[in-house]
């Protein structure tokens, strides 16, 4: 894959934007007024949604974006215009007097979601406020990226994909009418499991998906449809019958909003970049085993991408530890890009399911994942001269193994206090019995903007009672 070749292309997304909005809090206890939790909100996020955040997904790989699509004369949709500014995407929105933009806002505690309420009302004159704009703009693009929602953007949808055609452009359609016609003539349509057996009927095995999308892509005048199958992984088929089956990257899901997003994100750039369709669809897949990785909407960036690559590539050795001047320089850079820094610490010695659990929900709540790890030195002083059962550099190897940690640093001193004052991460977390007046460094992340968590753990282990297990194993008789 050649990665500077995405920095020269050019793609026009066309579809439904929205408005994500969510409002982080914590849950103590029920309310007296009816049997529901009161969640006390104490963040509010607002991110883009449906074809803002393809578009937002494609910048951030590289790729110079324009997006065309409608809101509402309100407060809602100059506050999605503004934040598109951010991701340096251009735009040719039109202003509809008399509508509102499309909004979902989500309740989340713990990165637990607890509601979401949709603000939506469909737009009808798609077509005369988008034709003339499409037209002026589609002459200046590699590719188009159809993002469909069914909030009315996308009505002229099949004249659009014949016009971009005409022009030889590449067409990639993310679809949700129940009229698979509507795409005639694209490229490549990306529908979900549930989206191809409306389409198609039930699918009991991969020989009869591959069999009923060869028909579908013959009657569509298209080249692939990906069928993405949630953990099922993706595949796509080819109109000679060919086809390539990944599976979905193994790691816990905590939210599929917009996976579907960087999924056609990705597979665009890299389609548009020359890529090859094997390695389009492996990087698509790893782009969308990412974003159900995190709680919402997320942009996967070109840099993260390429991080996840390389660890699906290694082959073997001992990972070892950043250093903080490394670390330094790399959290400067996240925080350029608006990336929330999630930062938890420990000794992790014997790695348990109960750690594995707690880490993949403190990555759920940011952009990435930085552990402190104790020493051996700091580990002797605090659990005594047998301690560390396992050196550092295992320690770290076996914690960079698992795909929900970004980045490991290591600490000499008793507590991480030093790392957390010079990375000054946006979220601090620890798990257990911890309170968050007794999380070290609580008081600097909150004086700076951040927020703190103590998080119970959902599966209880230590490596304290592993140890005692093992000895006893180790006295009983041959």
């Amino acid at each position: 894959m050649d990665w500077n070749k995405i920095h020269e292309l050019r793609a026009i997304v066309v579809g439904d934007v929205m408005l994500d909005q969510y409002w982080y809090g914590d849950v103590k206890r029920i309310s007296p007024e009816a049997p529901v939790p009161i969640i006390h909100v104490h963040e509010e996020e607002l991110r883009l949604g449906g074809a803002a955040n393809v578009a937002a997904n494609m910048a951030a790989l590289g790729c110079h974006v324009r997006l065309l699509s409608l809101v509402g004369n309100d407060t809602d949709g100059l506050k999605l215009k503004a934040l598109l500014d951010e991701y340096e995407i251009k735009d040719s929105i039109c202003i509809v007097p008399g509508m509102s933009t499309t909004k979902k806002l989500r309740l989340i505690a713990r990165a637990q979601p607890l509601l979401r309420a949709d603000f939506e009302t469909p737009f009808v004159d798609a077509d005369n406020l988008l034709s003339q704009l499409f037209s002026q703009v589609i002459e200046t693009a590699d590719l188009v990226v159809f993002s469909d929602y069914n909030k009315g953007v996308l009505q002229p949808v099949q004249r659009w994909i014949q016009e971009a055609r005409r022009l030889g452009k590449t067409v990639l359609v993310d679809p949700k009418s129940a009229d698979p016609m509507v795409y005639r003539g694209a490229n490549i349509v990306t529908p979900n499991l549930k989206e191809f057996e409306q389409w198609v009927g039930a699918c009991a095995n991969t020989e009869i998906l591959v069999a009923k999308a060869v028909h579908l892509i013959a009657q569509m005048d298209i080249e692939a449809l990906l069928v993405t199958q949630g953990e099922a992984g993706m595949t796509l088929i080819q109109a000679d019958g060919t086809f390539i089956q990944v599976p979905a990257c193994v790691r816990e899901v905590f939210n599929v909003t917009g996976a579907g997003d960087s999924v056609i994100a990705t597979l665009a750039c890299c389609i548009g970049a020359k890529a090859s369709y094997s390695e389009s669809v492996q990087l698509a897949n790893l782009s969308g085993g990412l974003a159900v990785g995190r709680v919402g909407t997320a942009v996967i960036s070109q840099e993260e991408l390429k991080q996840v690559q390389q660890n699906a590539k290694h082959s073997g050795g001992l990972k070892k530890p950043h250093s903080l001047t490394q670390l330094v320089e790399i959290c400067s850079d996240l925080k350029k890009r608006k990336k929330r820094i999630v930062f938890t610490n420990g000794c992790f010695d014997i790695l348990h399911a109960g750690h594995v659990d707690i880490l993949e929900r403190c990555r759920a709540m940011g952009d990435c994942l930085i552990i402190g790890l104790n020493s051996d030195q700091s580990i002797q002083r605090l659990k005594g001269a047998h301690r560390p059962i396992n050196p550092l550099e295992q320690r770290a190897t076996v914690l960079l193994g698992l795909s929900s940690v970004d980045y490991v640093v290591a600490f000499e001193d008793d507590t991480p206090l030093h790392l957390i004052q010079t990375l000054t991460p946006d979220i601090l977390i620890k798990g257990g019995d911890y309170t968050i007046d007794t999380i070290v460094g609580a008081e600097w992340v909150q004086e700076h903007g951040g927020h703190v968590y103590a998080l119970p753990f959902q599966i209880i282990n230590s490596t304290s009672t592993i140890e005692k297990k093992l000895a006893t194993l180790d006295m009983e008789p041959s």
